[in-house]
């Protein structure tokens, strides 16, 4: 589904292959649930429905993570790939299949999902902001494990004496912006799978939210109770 040429002799059959998967996504989806649960003048493509296949799966992996509501996730280590970088990047690709976006990258689909008037340009640039947050969060690790680790930790597993696998969230600015970002992202798709439709735009919505509920939600995440407690404080 996600794919470029290596080669730029390469770009004919790429094109051509990109086109062939177009046109089947376009098509109605032709799956038994879709003919139940779906009226046929409201049928969904088989590329809408893929999207929201993927934003009904992410909305129950990391939703508690993004509403706080699992207290479990407090100063947890993370997987800066699964429940970082992926928080957004399968998210936009998944938009972009259930609003026929041919644009393959999280930029390239920004762009396009802004052009279309689908988000605004204020909601474009906060999920490109948090969007590279993500990148340079992965590329970071990367670096600090010195390969494509999924997690990164200088701390040596008690048990076994061998050095762990994961990496600290940072306690800095960057990861509180994202997490404005991604939570609103995440209680919109809750609309999503609570009316089972695709909005035709979603351009009134900012996305992006740093009210004192959502900032001590992510207090607690780095055990910075303090913090956490003046901001819900301020919010009560």
């Amino acid at each position: 589904m996600t794919f470029s040429p290596l080669q730029s002799d390469k770009h004919v059959l790429v094109d051509a292959y990109e086109k062939e998967i177009y046109d089947i996504l376009s098509t109605h989806c032709d799956l038994e649930c879709c003919q139940r649960d779906y009226s046929r003048d409201a049928m969904p493509t088989r590329g809408s429905y893929r999207g929201m296949r993927v934003l009904d799966e992410d909305l129950s992996r990391y939703g508690e993570m993004l509403t706080g509501s699992n207290e479990l996730d407090d100063g947890k280590y993370y997987d800066v790939k699964k429940e970082i970088y992926r928080l957004t990047d399968r998210v936009f690709a998944a938009l972009a299949k259930c609003y026929r976006v041919k644009a393959g990258g999280t930029f390239a689909i920004l762009e396009e999902l802004y052009r279309k008037k689908i988000i605004s340009l204020e909601a474009r640039d906060n999920f490109a902001r948090a969007s590279a947050i993500a990148i340079k969060l992965r590329i970071s690790t990367y670096l600090n494990a010195g390969k494509q680790g999924e997690y990164y930790s200088v701390n040596s597993n008690e048990e076994t004496g061998k050095l762990t696998s994961a990496y600290l969230m940072p306690e800095d600015e960057e990861l509180l912006n994202f997490f404005f970002v991604a939570t609103p992202l995440y209680e919109e798709l809750k609309l999503f799978k609570q009316t089972g439709n695709i909005p035709p735009s979603l351009a009134h919505l900012p996305f992006f939210d740093d009210s004192d509920i959502t900032m001590g939600h992510v207090y607690c995440r780095l055990l910075k109770y303090g913090e956490a407690l003046r901001c819900y404080e301020r919010a009560l």
